[in-house]
């Protein structure tokens, strides 16, 4: 099956530095990746070239050892960007970072010795945070800030009605309801790639609905409306294309019409590319009611 992304050995990484280089004359360059590995990072070390580079990365050991740190800033490596969250070890758990204060700290003090300043990303008001985890992290900024560049700091915003503690989650796939009524569906489908090699991959369909539909059944108190009447405005919705976000835009279309006095007369969807931070396949529904 044809993708668009090419996947590449953590030794690779120079050669394509070193060739954009050479082909853009580009005197800076971005790793946008989430989060450079750090064997990446370790074969980045061993280079010596005039070009300078920033990227996001992960609090690793590797960065902690001097020899590494020293090697990056020789590399042209400018700026690191890194995501703490917290300097909380209940909350670092908590979010199953992965990483410790301790950690977190020695790898801030070997950059900041090598010359390599850090952006640093944290987030409060998780799930279980208390006032004295949230002053922690205050606390291990201030103690760190002269090996900071930047200090990102957010606020998690949940939607509306979360619950203040995390459920474990049903997978549950989107009902679509056609426009007459049918019998149910025997011929398996399946999620599978287009042929077009120009554009991103294109979701054809989902699963069969005899799978998807089982036995279980959603009650909503409302009762269909077949007026035939015409429709006078519309609403957009969209979501990744992936379990939980699907999940989280057939809740909230639910209810939607479960609060609104109104009756849909018309959906429309289409799968696209939507810009952002990353790129992603996203399923955009338009609304008619």
């Amino acid at each position: 099956a044809r993708t668009p992304f090419e996947l590449n050995h953590g030794d690779a990484l120079p050669r394509v530095l070193e060739q954009l280089w050479h082909e853009t004359d580009a005197s800076l360059i971005h790793l946008s990746d989430s989060a450079v590995p750090p064997a990446c990072l370790e074969q980045l070390s061993r280079q010596r070239w005039p070009l300078s580079w920033y990227g996001f990365t992960r609090f690793h050991p590797a960065l902690a050892d001097p020899a590494v740190a020293r090697g990056l800033k020789a590399s042209g490596c400018r700026v690191l960007q890194l995501g703490l969250e917290s300097g909380s070890p209940a909350v670092l758990k908590r979010l199953n970072k992965g990483i410790t204060p301790d950690l977190a700290s020695r790898v801030l003090r070997t950059l900041g010795e090598a010359g390599i300043p850090v952006y640093l990303y944290v987030l409060f008001g998780t799930p279980g945070e208390t006032e004295a985890d949230a002053e922690q992290t205050m606390a291990f900024v201030a103690e760190h800030a002269p090996h900071l560049a930047y200090v990102n700091t957010s606020l998690l915003n949940l939607p509306l009605a979360t619950p203040p503690e995390p459920t474990p989650i049903e997978p549950k796939p989107i009902l679509i309801i056609p426009d007459e009524p049918t019998e149910e569906v025997e011929e398996p489908i399946s999620l599978v790639e287009s042929e077009d090699a120009d554009g991103p991959s294109k979701v054809r369909a989902l699963h069969s609905a005899s799978e998807i539909l089982g036995k279980k059944k959603e009650q909503f108190r409302r009762s269909l409306n077949v007026t035939g009447q015409g429709a006078t405005r519309c609403r957009i919705f969209h979501a990744r294309i992936a379990l939980d976000p699907l999940e989280h835009m057939q809740q909230t279309i639910n209810e939607w019409v479960d609060v609104e006095d109104l009756e849909i007369k018309h959906v429309g969807h289409v799968i696209g590319v939507m810009e952002g931070k990353h790129p992603e396949p996203n399923l955009i529904m338009i609304v008619w009611y």
